[in-house]
């Protein structure tokens, strides 16, 4: 177990390869060997990281390396796995947003801090419960720190993937002042 400094370590992208698909995962490069992350603390909670990393050191019987980095904001806990490989930033990107659970993203953006799902009356003709393509594109990419071509990209896989629908029949996302719904706020 080694306590390491943020400049320390070279942060990295990694996949490592299971029975049925490739996980992407976050890492850092250390003396040759990638490391995956675990956890991430609060600077005032040094003794749980501790802890925490002790006992994974002795529960993988001292076999894998543990590190503890510091930064000004917080202490993460990462863990050798000779399984890993290194992949690309890009490729490791599009995955992650692959691997986005959509139903937990659908329950936070109907929630509180969400986009605001409300009636609308364009062209005099009412539209029920649906939202903004732009303010969903925005919202995606200040809450899960996206890209802008990365929040179109979840926005088209929500699309794609039959959780949200566009009220204009485009096949498209666009982040523009086209109106959605979400399937499960169908109106009968």
């Amino acid at each position: 177990m080694l306590l390491l400094t943020e400049s320390q370590v070279q942060p990295c992208a990694v996949v490592r390869q299971n029975i049925f698909e490739e996980l992407f995962l976050s890492g850092v490069e250390f003396q040759g060997k990638l490391f995956f992350r675990v956890a991430q603390y609060a600077v005032d909670q040094i003794v749980t990281v501790r802890q925490d990393a002790l006992e994974r050191f002795s529960s993988g019987h001292g076999q894998f390396a543990i590190l503890i980095v510091e930064a000004k904001d917080r202490l993460t806990l990462w863990q050798e796995d000779p399984e890993l490989k290194l992949c690309s930033a890009r490729r490791a990107k599009a995955q992650r947003i692959k691997q986005v659970d959509l139903a937990k993203v659908t329950k936070k953006i109907h929630g509180p801090g969400g986009i605001e799902i409300r009636d609308r009356r364009p062209r005099f003709r009412r539209k029920k419960d649906c939202f903004v393509a732009k303010a969903l594109a925005e919202w995606l990419e200040k809450t899960y720190k996206l890209t802008v071509n990365d929040s179109l990209r979840l926005a088209q896989r929500m699309v794609d993937e039959k959780v949200i629908y566009p009220l204009h029949h485009k096949e498209k996302f666009a982040a523009n002042g086209d109106f959605y719904r979400f399937y499960d706020d169908e109106v009968q």
